[in-house]
């Protein structure tokens, strides 16, 4: 089947509308956070503002991905499917997430059901991870199919989203060592840059 020009140039416009989404509410959550006093209900309203604006930009990049599965050659339609899958992974890891985020507002009104609540919220943390980490891995071993692929219009920008989760999943592995917690924090800055730029690439590709 020969790429669907029109569908291409619609689905690619959905995940990167999605990805800028994301990456508005990563920034705004940041700062909003930042400025106001935690525990509070003004700083958890925030947490749970950004995080269901970030579920939202997730929803768009899974749906804009099973449409570009449509678009694309038969050969590289299993490896975007793999990114939509990939994309599923994170909106599991974002809604749990969400969950221990209001688990602790939720019960913070005594010391006991609040030192539960922390608790539950670690596990529910670590869950998120594993999945987010699941997720990293599917995207990075879908794109480094659709980096080499003969039939696939944008090898460029999946070779960039193939270093960005790479990094992704790099910088998810140095969370385990506070010794390294900096290195992973550099390396989740570089994958956004490489994320952007990529998404953007395969966005701005003429099918």
């Amino acid at each position: 089947m020969a790429i669907n020009s029109q569908l291409w140039a619609s689905s690619t416009s959905k995940i990167f509308t999605g990805v800028l989404i994301g990456l508005a509410c990563a920034i705004l959550t940041g700062i909003a956070a930042y400025i106001t006093t935690p525990l509070t209900t003004a700083y958890y309203a925030v947490i749970v503002i950004g995080a269901l604006g970030g579920l939202f930009a997730l929803f768009m990049q899974a749906s804009g991905a099973g449409q570009l599965s449509q678009a694309v050659e038969d050969a590289d339609a299993p490896a975007v499917k793999g990114v939509q899958s990939a994309f599923k992974m994170m909106i599991i890891a974002a809604i749990i997430s969400l969950i221990s985020s209001l688990l602790i507002f939720a019960f913070s009104s005594d010391l006991n059901s609040f030192l539960v609540s922390i608790l539950c919220s670690v596990v529910l943390a670590i869950a998120a991870g594993v999945f987010s980490l699941i997720g990293a891995i599917k995207a990075m071993g879908a794109f480094s199919k659709l980096k080499v692929s003969e039939t696939f219009p944008a090898k460029d920008a999946a070779s960039k989203l193939w270093i960005a989760y790479l990094l992704y999943v790099i910088a998810a592995g140095c969370t385990i060592s506070i010794v390294l917690s900096a290195v992973g924090a550099i390396c989740s800055i570089v994958a956004y840059v490489f994320a952007f730029i990529g998404w953007m690439g395969l966005k701005n590709t003429k099918a």
